[in-house]
């Protein structure tokens, strides 16, 4: 029987692509999960920066203790970060109150449990009163 040899000098190129090919192709799909632990509805705004002077926005309405989700991708080589294409989180409640969270604020409040979950609860929904009547 004849011995196949395989002849790694004819094509490094080919090999080093393929090999990159393959670990570039196994990204992961993450969660992150947005919970409304107040007694009001919020309003959830979120800018996210796709491209380069690109963005998109999500928006939706939680009501107390309703939980709303979105996928991400990240490559083989990426840390498991929130999602990085989270810019800004803008909350607003029926009571006027609006919250602008940048992404350094964001990351504060997020916690990494399997999934990232932003927790929404007073804390964060902190609006100065209004005066008057």
């Amino acid at each position: 029987m004849a011995k196949v040899k395989l002849d790694f000098s004819l094509f490094p190129g080919f090999y080093i692509f393929v090999t990159l090919l393959i670990f570039t192709a196994c990204s992961s799909t993450k969660v992150v999960t947005v919970t409304n632990n107040t007694d009001d509805s919020i309003t959830f705004q979120g800018q996210f920066i796709t491209k380069p002077n690109n963005t998109d926005n999500l928006e939706f309405i939680l009501k107390p203790g309703e939980i709303n989700s979105w996928k991400y991708e990240i490559g083989a080589f990426e840390d498991d970060r929130l999602d990085k294409g989270l810019n800004k989180i803008i909350l607003s409640d029926p009571k006027g109150c609006v919250v602008a969270l940048k992404r350094n604020a964001i990351e504060e409040i997020a916690i990494k449990n399997g999934m990232w979950i932003i927790n929404i609860d007073k804390n964060v929904m902190k609006c100065k009163p209004e005066w008057g009547g």
